[in-house]
């Protein structure tokens, strides 16, 4: 978690989340760790889209497919950028909505955060 906050600090809260309110989500967003991603470093997670760390730029309202690999069950999701935010040279921090999720889809998500995400109310967080 720490490494997430010191790369972007502006994006998010001391706890590392960033707050649902200012940014219009529909579903707040957690912490991951353990989850792979194809695209990228998976920063947070929530029901309705994700955000990832990648070296290349992923243009605003282009789709692709994402692969979410937990210890127990892979995901592929179709996801939209909403915002691609540069950081440096090769580093962007992509935030992506999940579009079109299927039941199967989203009970597969639910079980990857119930096994891989960390909540506020764990001491290791405050």
């Amino acid at each position: 978690m720490r490494y997430t906050r010191n790369i972007i600090p502006a994006l998010t809260d001391r706890h590392g989340f960033e707050p649902a309110v200012d940014s219009g989500r529909k579903s707040g967003r957690m912490l991951v760790e353990g989850i792979k991603c194809n695209r990228g470093r998976l920063l947070d997670l929530s029901k309705s889209g994700a955000k990832v760390l990648t070296r290349r730029k992923w243009p605003e309202g282009e789709k692709r497919q994402i692969v979410l690999t937990g210890s127990k069950v892979q995901v592929t999701v179709t996801a939209e950028c909403r915002r691609c935010q540069k950081l440096g040279m090769f580093r962007y921090v992509v935030g992506v909505q999940f579009i079109d999720c299927s039941a199967n889809i989203n009970a597969a998500m639910l079980e990857l955060v119930r096994n891989h995400c960390r909540f506020l109310d764990e001491p290791e967080l405050l």
